[in-house]
């Protein structure tokens, strides 16, 4: 299993990319994040 949470990115010129996200991706489960 992989578990994300309270994920946050923000770039060096302050520019947000991700805020608080989470996620579980399970054993055995395809996922794709585009």
């Amino acid at each position: 299993m992989i578990q994300f949470d309270q994920v946050y990115k923000r770039y060096s010129n302050g520019r947000e990319a991700l805020s608080g996200v989470s996620f579980k991706i399970g054993r055995g489960d395809m996922t794709f994040l585009t």
